[in-house]
């Protein structure tokens, strides 16, 4: 059997665990309960004889970080360009057009990794083949969080076609998804063979290719490491790999698992793993409580006291104190965001900003980038959802669109 490549990507902007995450210390680099870090676990799921030994992709703000947690090959992103430039850059690294490409975030939790080793493994005969594979995820709550995926007819046994890629669904949406059934959850796992790809970026996105291909072929190459050429790279579209070529292709295919996974990007994801006790909650570290309800404490370097709290999640670092509601978690983000950067301090180059578009509004990014985080824009002519990242001038889709600006040198 073909060795299956494994590739890593490592990275985020640590706001979503703040005040645990940090712009120097994003979420795969924590361990978040376990004596391994999120990305040491990941790298654990892809040992044995059918996988070849994997690569980390990463930016250069943590590409000493990770070497600290793990001594695995690195192709390093002198900026964030999203994860198709990040999933090319590594596929063409690798120089084997025939090579098997397992793509897997360094940052989620599987309970099963025996039932992810049996999905690769249903899902290598249609990838050889040409099959543009994901990994969907049986749901088994409304979640809002993530994207879903509409089932299609099936190809195979355990494959099937996909009918849609749908973006993250508000509540009301979501519990629908959930009761119709036929709907999986994005996982952001993928497979493919490496001239399947090249191929489809080729036809779909050919300045992504051209760029990214000068950036590897233009690379400084270190021992374990791979540094991408950063005037190459920046000319790469920023875009995922989902709105870049998965819903615009038609190889596109996906295997259903059962994994116990989860992408861990909130708080309440965080409370969901710890196993709360019979009051609900979850407590780590340096903390006193009584009276409280289905909340998650934790303080590390500081001590925390807490009484009479339903609910909450209170997390508390020398640096910052997080308290807001468990159901209110996937804000942190943006509102971490919005921290004064401290002088002197790494805040300063992660601090952004946000700003909102009516449909129809312009937008000039000039030098800085920024993540889409509600709504839709039109970046010369691509569609950038939920989580794209964008540059240069855009156009607001719908009506109230929120982005994220981050100045230029963040990570």
């Amino acid at each position: 059997m073909s060795l299956v490549h494994p590739v890593v990507l490592c990275g985020g902007a640590g706001s979503r665990l703040w005040p645990s995450s940090t712009p120097d210390r994003p979420k795969p680099l924590l361990s978040l309960g376990g004596e391994a870090s999120l990305l040491q676990g990941t790298l654990q799921r892809v040992c044995g004889d059918r996988f070849a030994d994997p690569r980390v992709v990463c930016g250069v703000r943590h590409a000493d970080a990770v070497a600290q947690q793990v001594s695995t090959p690195q192709i390093v992103e002198p900026m964030p360009r999203g994860t198709a430039a990040a999933i090319l850059a590594a596929t063409v690294a690798l120089r084997d057009r025939r090579a098997l490409v397992l793509v897997l975030p360094a940052d989620h939790v599987v309970a099963r990794p025996e039932a992810l080793a049996d999905a690769v493994r249903t899902a290598i005969p249609a990838a050889q083949r040409g099959a543009l594979i994901t990994f969907g995820i049986h749901p088994d709550r409304p979640e809002t969080g993530y994207g879903w995926i509409r089932v299609g007819e099936p190809v195979e046994p355990g494959i099937h076609r996909v009918d849609r890629f749908l973006e993250k669904p508000d509540h009301r949406t979501a519990r629908a998804l959930l009761a119709a059934g036929g709907h999986l959850w994005n996982s952001g796992m993928f497979l493919f063979r490496a001239s399947a790809l090249i191929e489809e970026i080729a036809r779909l996105a050919p300045e992504l290719l051209e760029a990214v291909q000068h950036a590897v072929q233009h690379a400084t190459i270190e021992p374990g490491r791979i540094s991408l050429q950063p005037a190459a790279f920046a000319r790469a579209p920023a875009g995922s790999l989902d709105v870049v070529v998965m819903e615009r292709t038609t190889a596109a295919a996906v295997v259903p698992v059962a994994l116990g996974w989860d992408d861990v990007g909130t708080w309440e994801a965080v409370w969901r793993l710890g196993a709360p006790d019979p009051q609900g909650n979850v407590v780590h570290g340096r903390v006193q409580a009584e009276s409280i309800q289905g909340c998650y404490l934790d303080a590390e370097g500081i001590d925390l006291v807490a009484c009479g709290l339903e609910q909450l999640v209170v997390v508390a670092r020398p640096d910052g104190v997080l308290v807001c509601g468990r159901s209110e978690s996937q804000r942190v983000g943006p509102l971490a965001c919005r921290i004064a950067p401290k002088p002197g301090g790494t805040e300063a180059i992660w601090h952004a900003r946000e700003h909102t578009l009516r449909a129809g509004e312009r937008l000039r990014l000039g030098r800085a980038t920024a993540t889409v985080v509600r709504g839709e824009i039109d970046a010369g002519g691509r569609r950038c959802r939920p989580g794209d990242g964008i540059t240069g001038e855009v156009v607001a889709v719908t009506d109230s669109v929120l982005v994220e600006i981050i100045p230029r040198g963040a990570g």
